[in-house]
């Protein structure tokens, strides 16, 4: 005979839990409370309502020349395979760090030796009040490998979780088929001294390096469609010659069949042709093109100046690489290094020319508008592609003149005389 029924179950209420579940119920639910709470806590200690960072401010002539002398040192230490040495001033790193940065919109960034460490912090706003200070330590074990942790506000991360970050985004860019390697693979020898940071580097080619770079874009540069644009454009400059900058325009985006990714690689080898075969980098392989399609003869002028033909081109081309903002803060920090002792002066006519390439590459770029983008510019007249009265604007200013006029590039007055160039660009569409 079965045992009778207990008492608790006899008496317990329709409805009511099952007392064999509740406990681990109730457990679950304090788990999940302490989680967001936990949570909760991190997120408010990982944001502050002030920047540690003051705003940095605008480059100077100088500024520009000194990054430039290090991202020249890095790209020929990139241009052989194996492990070579390299050495970067404090003063240089911090300015090359910063326009990196500016270039990307972060405008405060600080680069410091803090004790056996480079010490980079940057403060980025998150919206309704609150700032994100994030620091990066940067030191060399006792072989001089690189071993990276930081902190994010009052947050610290330790090495393996920085390392750990470094893995995920190494992984996410193989799959959108950008191949970086470890930092190990980089990165040796690394020695912090008071005067700079000395290492050994072996960087991927400056061919792979760009193509890399050129990957970061949603789609890339195809380098077999820039072979075969260049490739007929030499042959048709050879075959019947041509300085006329629109015509050379035309040649390229005839018969094409208006996507973006045929756009992109067009820009690229319109901007070999016109300016430096050097731009075949873009798509991963300036010395594979070349060797294919030979060169032609330069010369090519837009509005009777060479310069503005090479600066549409530049600048489309580095806009279908890199997007838009890039290529805007490339333009400007030469017309920057321009205005400096021994420079032509900063151009805003040559900025003119400028924007209409980059104008141009982000129609092209944008899905709505690709294929009617690339039409247009398959008839375009030479008033299409920058009109007269776009380069009715001062150029040859020294540094002191630009600064007298203007003060910089962060200005008020500056901003009103791109948007009165802009909107007479707006006009050729």
């Amino acid at each position: 005979m079965p045992d009778a029924p207990s008492s608790s179950v006899l008496t317990q209420r329709q409805g009511d839990p099952d007392p064999v579940f509740a406990a681990p119920k109730t457990k679950r639910r304090w788990r999940l409370k302490l989680c967001l709470i936990a949570s909760a806590l991190v997120v408010a200690l990982s944001v502050d309502r002030t920047p540690s960072v003051p705003e940095n401010p605008p480059p100077t002539a100088s500024d520009v020349r000194s990054a430039r002398l290090t991202f020249d040192a890095i790209s020929q230490v990139g241009a052989d395979p194996g492990f070579r040495p390299i050495f970067i001033g404090w003063k240089q790193f911090q300015t090359a760090t910063q326009l990196a940065a500016r270039a990307g919109g972060l405008r405060r960034v600080r680069v410091e030796r803090l004790g056996g460490y480079a010490h980079v912090e940057g403060s980025a706003a998150l919206g309704l009040g609150f700032w994100a200070n994030v620091h990066l330590y940067v030191e060399p074990d006792g072989e001089g490998k690189v071993r990276v942790s930081g902190r994010v506000g009052r947050v610290p991360v330790p090495s393996v979780l920085a390392h750990g970050a470094i893995w995920v985004a190494r992984f996410i860019l193989k799959l959108r088929g950008v191949k970086v390697p470890p930092i190990d693979a980089m990165i040796a020898g690394l020695r912090l001294s008071d005067q700079g940071i000395n290492a050994k580097l072996n960087l991927p080619t400056q061919t792979k390096l760009f193509a890399a770079l050129g990957g970061l874009q949603p789609g890339g540069i195809d380098q077999e469609r820039v072979a075969l644009t260049y490739c007929r454009l030499v042959k048709e400059q050879k075959d019947v010659p041509s300085l006329d900058f629109a015509e050379q325009v035309r040649r390229s985006f005839t018969g094409g069949d208006g996507s973006i990714a045929d756009n992109r690689s067009r820009f690229v080898a319109l901007g070999m042709l016109t300016a430096s075969t050097k731009l075949g980098q873009l798509a991963g392989g300036t010395q594979t093109i070349v060797a294919r399609c030979g060169r032609a003869d330069g010369g090519i002028t837009l509005l009777g100046r060479a310069d503005l033909a090479k600066h549409w081109a530049v600048s489309a081309a580095l806009t279908s690489a890199f997007g838009e903002d890039a290529s805007i803060a490339v333009g400007t920090w030469k017309e920057i290094s321009d205005s400096g002792r021994g420079g032509s002066g900063f151009s805003l006519v040559d900025l003119a020319a400028d924007r209409a390439g980059i104008f141009a590459a982000k129609r092209a770029s944008d899905e709505a508008g690709a294929a009617s983008e690339q039409q247009r510019l398959a008839s375009a007249q030479e008033a299409d592609i920058l009109p007269l009265s776009a380069i009715a604007e001062r150029e040859g200013m020294s540094e002191p003149e630009f600064q007298g006029r203007y003060t910089s590039t962060d200005s008020a007055d500056y901003a009103a005389t791109i948007r009165r160039i802009d909107a007479t660009l707006a006009g050729v569409r």
